[in-house]
């Protein structure tokens, strides 16, 4: 077991442990403890800097300014697609900078700019009594109307939107399959 200087008698530093030494206390509070460049946590002025948000200009940690994005939470989150990683194993693919989860939202979202309809995807995040999110796939800002574009129901998929429905009784929402794309024109190839 290895022995601290200060412990046993025999040695001359016992009794004189550092922390319980006032001296040495005033010292390091002078030393390191100022705001500037003395201080140990000063590191090229970071330290001292305050840092905003790129996108709306609220003040954000230091750790986000330097190191970070540069964003605060909220405006992180409205991009949140367009940084986050996506699944690998996901079929889905990119459309202008957007990961897309399907080829069938690739579509879509070709169509809507084709009919130049304003859309953003997964914009909206809303909150549904099972403690999960629901986020639909597009949000259409012309008719204030959310679209769900699916292929098939996964897991608990058509409870959650169940759910949003009739917890959201105002949002307008359209759910479309493959079948409704095709009646819309979004695979016309003309």
């Amino acid at each position: 077991m290895k022995r601290r200087s200060y412990e046993g008698k025999n040695n001359p530093n016992y009794g004189k442990h550092p922390e319980f030494d006032e001296e040495w206390r005033k010292k390091q509070k002078e030393k390191n403890w100022e705001k500037g460049e003395k201080s140990h946590a000063y590191t090229n002025g970071s330290s001292l800097k305050k840092y905003y948000c790129k996108d709306c200009g609220k003040e954000i940690s230091r750790y986000s300014g330097f190191h970070g994005a540069g964003r605060c939470n909220s405006c992180n989150k409205k991009d949140w697609h367009k940084t986050h990683e996506p699944n690998r194993n996901s079929k889905g693919s990119y459309y202008k900078d957007i990961w897309m989860r399907s080829s069938y939202e690739v579509a879509y979202a070709t169509w809507l700019d084709k009919n130049k309809v304003k859309w953003e995807y997964e914009s909206k995040v809303f909150a549904i009594s099972t403690g999960e999110s629901y986020r639909p796939d597009f949000y259409l800002k012309d008719t204030n109307t959310h679209i769900e574009i699916k292929g098939y129901w996964r897991g608990n998929d058509k409870v959650k939107f169940d759910l949003f429905k009739k917890e959201y009784p105002k949002e307008k929402i359209d759910l479309y399959f493959k079948n409704d794309l095709n009646k819309l024109g979004v695979y016309d190839n003309k």
